[in-house]
């Protein structure tokens, strides 16, 4: 069965989630479209936002891209700002791994480069695999 994009961000949430709820963060899902993130994650005091993507296929002969930017009705495709989100929570469905990126180190552009089946990864993304901890330092 294909799946549509849109029913791949839902699992990608569903998969959030599952993960930060087992890790004992509250989870607070906004309710519409009108919030630019999709969780609010609490515990021991700490409120961040969180926007959950995903990617499911990886580019050829390389690594899988993941968007980070969104559409405004405004002003067209744009990066997200720091007003806005705190955590990008990036989601690589075929390898099951999870990049808790600050939205503060993604630079330019609305794409990033992600490459969890590659052992010892120099990539610039990389020391944010699993980075569940970081969600949890002031």
């Amino acid at each position: 069965m294909r799946l549509s994009p849109c029913r791949k961000g839902e699992l990608a949430e569903i998969a959030f989630l599952g993960r930060a709820t087992a890790l004992g963060f509250i989870v607070t899902k906004p309710f519409g479209h009108a919030a630019p993130y999709d969780f609010l994650i609490e515990r021991g005091g700490r409120a961040l936002r969180i926007q959950v993507k995903s990617t499911w296929v990886r580019c050829q002969g390389s690594g899988y891209a993941v968007r980070v930017g969104h559409f405004d009705k405004r002003w067209g495709a744009r990066a997200y700002r720091r007003s806005e989100i705190d955590f990008i929570a990036a989601y690589v469905a075929p390898e099951d791994a999870w990049y808790l990126i600050p939205i503060a180190v993604v630079r330019g552009g609305n794409t990033i480069g992600l490459f969890p089946h590659v052992a010892c990864s120099q990539a610039r993304y990389e020391r944010y695999r699993e980075a569940w901890d970081l969600l949890e330092k002031d």
